[in-house]
């Protein structure tokens, strides 16, 4: 595509699909069985866990959820009662919920911090930056960005989270995603690629987008765990 005011505005376009994919799919959506609960409508809580669950109101396992629904509502009205204030009035008198509130918003503090938006946007230029030369060439190593970042992720979501916990793939992400950082700035650094244009990468270039992309897998862990 020849430069034009499209090239940035398709990308940004597309993005409007699985939106309104949302949108036209929520028209379908059922309201949610416990906020059914704490207003008192227990009877259509459990019509709406029914079709989601696709299981019978006697089935053992409805009931097993609508009595830990139960529980929890309960132990919320003990903690501080329902309402949108509540959990704000819980963390002023509580110095156990003002350190985890302080831990999840430094969480995502520093998973935004690690540089990863920034990234997802400029990618292109990063990939510059590594010697990475030609329009097609950077639009490939970019694309491969994305497709490594999702597959990560779903290795991550599907496999490994339950196996080792998020706590710990907190901490391999996190160690792992500095040493990779690291390696990446000490090659742009002595090597300057930037200055040295070169139509073929050198093994010391290769293994930098290698540690890019080990980066990549290793920040995915970051994000999920961050938003989960």
């Amino acid at each position: 595509m020849a430069p034009s005011h499209k090239q940035w505005l398709i990308p940004f376009a597309i993005q409007l699909i699985p939106s309104v994919l949302l949108l036209l799919g929520s028209l379908w959506l059922k309201e949610t069985p416990r906020w059914l609960m704490s207003k008192g409508r227990r009877e259509q809580a459990v019509e709406n866990l029914c079709w989601i669950r696709q299981l019978p109101d006697n089935d053992l396992y409805i009931q097993e959820e609508m009595y830990a629904m139960d529980q929890n509502i309960e132990r919320q009205e003990a903690a501080g009662g329902q309402g949108f204030w509540q959990p704000f009035k819980l963390l002023a008198r509580s110095r156990k919920v003002q350190w985890r509130f302080f831990l999840g918003g430094m969480l995502f503090f520093w998973q935004n911090a690690s540089g990863i938006n920034a990234i997802n946007y400029y990618s292109p230029t990063v990939f510059k930056s590594l010697g990475i030369v030609g329009t097609n060439t950077g639009l490939f190593t970019t694309g491969l960005f994305a497709v490594v970042k999702t597959i990560g992720t779903v290795i991550y979501l599907l496999f490994l989270v339950d196996q080792f916990g998020r706590r710990k793939l907190l901490m391999i992400g996190s160690i792992g995603g500095s040493l990779c950082m690291w390696y990446v700035g000490a090659y742009i650094k002595i090597a300057q690629p930037a200055l040295n244009p070169t139509t073929k990468l050198p093994p010391s270039g290769v293994s930098a987008v290698f540690f890019f992309y080990l980066w990549t897998v290793s920040i995915s862990s970051l994000v999920y765990v961050s938003h989960h």
